[in-house]
């Protein structure tokens, strides 16, 4: 925990005074572990596995059905992975999903700014998304999802996969 307190503090303090620049720097000295350069190479965040070490928030245990396969399910607001880029760019994401009550909205944020929004069906669907640069940071990004029509504790989707390029 005390090391995890130092990176968290090196990060704020080095992002205050050299930005997004400095945020990574820390990142690279204490983690240094990126997409498409050590890990997730194929760029796939899968859900239907056991464990999944990008996730953060609020997601459910793994569901295994016979009929629907293996996903997670996705709370209302808060259901984010935490996607770890070495430099920024333009971001395409496909999550694939299906809503768990009619008329579902899902938007998708990269570091508290919105990337888009589409309707979310109750059958298996890949939604694409564009997450732009600007919405990104060197190091450790937060990615989430949210919901417009589900209750606080409520599942709002199933989720089998955050697939990036």
């Amino acid at each position: 925990r005390q090391a995890t307190a130092v990176r968290k503090a090196s990060e704020d303090w080095l992002g205050r005074i050299a930005g997004p620049r400095g945020r990574n720097f820390a990142y690279r000295a204490f983690v240094g572990r990126y997409f498409y350069w050590n890990i997730g190479f194929d760029g796939r965040i899968d859900l239907s596995l056991p464990s999944v070490p990008y996730l953060s928030g609020s997601w459910s245990e793994r569901i295994q059905e016979e009929d629907q396969g293996a996903y997670r399910f996705a709370g209302q607001r808060g259901a984010c992975a935490k996607i770890p880029l070495e430099r920024t760019f333009d971001l395409p994401v496909v999550v694939t999903a299906r809503a768990t009550v009619e008329e579902q909205t899902m938007s998708l944020s990269a570091n508290g700014r919105t990337a888009g929004q589409a309707g979310l069906p109750m059958v298996w669907t890949d939604v694409p998304f564009l997450v732009p640069a600007a919405s990104l940071n060197p190091g450790e990004n937060l990615v989430c999802l949210g919901f417009t029509r589900a209750r606080r504790n409520e599942r709002a989707a199933a989720v089998q996969l955050i697939q990036l390029p």
